[in-house]
């Protein structure tokens, strides 16, 4: 949460498309946040230290901030042409390892002000995560429901907004799920509380299971989870809402009188053109979830198959 909140405060210094943070874990540098990629740069941003281990050595031996080479840009974007990406690098040495941060653009290269603001700031995080554990905590406190782990329902919105902006500055779509565990309060009855709260665990560990490191999930109330699905297409959004439906299904989670079998209603929503802003973005997956259990539960819909 420290360094997202660093690539997230960023944007208020820089205007820029890409954001990457690294820490050393175990010898190896690690992807720890990220904004502004696709599913698809995620897992090659994950494995670039290990490919390009020439230029992180010398990164690692840099006194201070500095531009990426143009072919070192280039190998970051996974090969685009070199000059497309301007990339600027804060390395950061510090007692617990390691740290990288990698902010870049399009076509404009960062300049000398940007370059101290950015290296400033990623030095404060480090401090910060020198001394994490007691700030982690804190802000679990605040921002993390106590049952799931998952966000509470204010920390959510605060990052989806922001993933919105970026959205609609950037022309990337961006999707949202609202999950219904279906018939909850019988399972309350029939297998007491306790097992309903292990319910909602299952289905929270299952979502993380079967989701994307990027995608952002908390629980909006009660038994409804909502996920926000950055660079996700309304298609791609409902084909990941189905599979997830499915793996749900199969869960079996014990209970006084058996065995809990879990099913979830799922409503799917796309932001277009039109849409205001993620408050107005989640009221449409709510009403395709209305549609979904009003269909018979256990099914995902779409904004777009839903009534008026």
């Amino acid at each position: 949460a420290i360094a997202e909140h660093l690539i997230d405060t960023l944007t208020n210094f820089i205007d820029y498309e890409q954001a990457l943070f690294y820490v050393e874990r175990a010898g190896e540098l690690q992807l720890l946040a990220s904004r502004g990629i696709s599913a698809g740069e995620q897992a090659y941003l994950e494995h670039w230290p290990q490919q390009q281990p020439r230029t992180v050595a010398r990164l690692r031996q840099a006194p201070k901030a500095l531009l990426l080479s143009p072919e070192d840009a280039a190998a970051l974007s996974g090969g685009a042409k070199p000059g497309r990406h301007h990339y600027l690098a804060v390395p950061i040495q510090s007692s617990s390892g390691f740290r990288l941060l990698l902010v870049g653009r399009p076509n404009r290269p960062l300049n000398s002000q940007q370059m101290e603001v950015a290296s400033a700031m990623a030095k404060q995080v480090s401090m910060a995560l020198d001394n994490a554990q007691l700030i982690q905590d804190l802000e679990d406190l605040a921002t993390t429901d106590g049952l799931t782990r998952l966000y509470n329902r204010r920390h959510f919105m605060e990052r989806a907004e922001s993933e919105f902006l970026r959205s609609q500055r950037y022309r990337r779509e961006l999707s949202v799920f609202l999950i219904d565990a279906d018939h909850f309060k019988a399972i309350n009855d029939t297998h007491g509380h306790e097992a309903g709260d292990r319910t909602l665990r299952a289905l929270a560990t299952a979502c993380r299971q079967g989701l994307r490191q990027l995608d952002v999930i908390g629980r909006y109330g009660g038994e409804e989870l909502v996920v926000l699905l950055p660079e996700t297409s309304s298609a791609v959004a409902q084909e990941t809402a189905e599979r997830l439906r499915r793996s749900v299904e199969q869960l079996r989670i014990p209970g006084a009188a058996g065995d809990i079998q879990l099913t979830v209603s799922i409503g799917v929503a796309t932001a277009g053109a039109h849409t205001e802003s993620v408050a107005a973005l989640v009221n449409q997956a709510d009403r395709a979830l209305y549609e979904a259990k009003r269909g018979g539960r256990n099914r995902v819909t779409a904004a777009a198959d839903a009534k008026p």
